[in-house]
């Protein structure tokens, strides 16, 4: 099943695109690291009966040329221009690995424009930032720096997915995308978590999880002690699926979003 979009851009220059569903509810998707707006389209196009549907680059990533940011705030402020741009109200958020955080970003900031937020594979900026946040800084630059950019997105993919087919076409999608990681992910990442641990969304919250998305350091127990949080039947757990479950289960994936847009919009 395809998904017909219609290409917009910010007066900033931030690409994005939406449906042509005719639908009066909203889904918005922020892509995660070394991923485009393409990443989404087949899976979500079983909803068209559903939504309407905007998606867009991050900035640095797929076809969004504007300067890669640094700071989770400014990579909301930037969703809002699109928002706005698109002329959408309220969307439901859906935001995968690193673009959850910055769904997280935008929900906390333009909650009146959050009907939802869906949590995909990502950990809460809730909690308190990562210690040690300089050294994972110069680890993460010397990394990039350091390794060759093939072997880097082949090392990168395996982490991500328990699929081999699926870490071939990940890395391959990687390729692409070096200039976005001079400094802007692990940045943003590393510094742009909230310092208010005790924070609660005033907003429906859910969670999309891989059950064995467990192979990057640290992120696992993070994202389970947020499921801990949230009611049970808006946390979903997808089977033989890594961090990837978009690729590598995407039936389940879209099964699994779909339920949990029905239920938050009844929460």
């Amino acid at each position: 099943m395809k998904l017909p979009l219609k290409a917009g851009q910010t007066q900033s220059g931030h690409p994005f695109w939406v449906s042509d569903s005719n639908q009066d509810k909203w889904l918005a998707v922020t892509h995660g690291s070394f991923g485009d707006h393409r990443d989404f389209v087949e899976v979500l196009a079983p909803l068209r009966e559903r939504y309407n549907f905007l998606l867009w680059d991050l900035p640095g990533h797929g076809e969004n040329r504007t300067r890669a940011l640094r700071r989770l705030p400014h990579i909301a402020d930037a969703f809002r221009e699109v928002m706005d741009e698109a002329a959408v109200a309220s969307a439901h958020q859906l935001g995968f690995s690193f673009g959850g955080m910055a769904a997280q970003s935008f929900a906390r900031a333009y909650p009146e424009r959050t009907a939802s937020l869906i949590a995909y594979a990502c950990v809460p900026i809730t909690m308190s930032p990562v210690k040690g946040t300089a050294l994972l800084n110069f680890i993460a630059q010397t990394q990039l720096a350091l390794t060759p950019w093939n072997a880097f997105c082949r090392a990168f993919a395996g982490q991500a997915s328990v699929s081999e087919p699926v870490q071939q076409e990940f890395a391959s999608r990687m390729r692409p995308q070096r200039a976005a990681l001079r400094n802007a992910i692990y940045e943003a990442m590393i510094f742009g978590a909230s310092k208010e641990p005790g924070f609660r969304y005033r907003l429906p919250v859910a969670q999309i999880k891989g059950a064995c998305d467990d192979r990057f350091p640290g992120a696992k127990p993070q994202m389970d002690a947020w499921s801990a949080t949230l009611p049970s039947d808006l946390v979903v757990e997808i089977a033989g699926a890594g961090h990837l479950a978009h690729f590598e289960q995407p039936e389940a994936f879209t099964n699994a979003l779909s339920t949990l847009l029905a239920r938050l919009e009844r929460a």
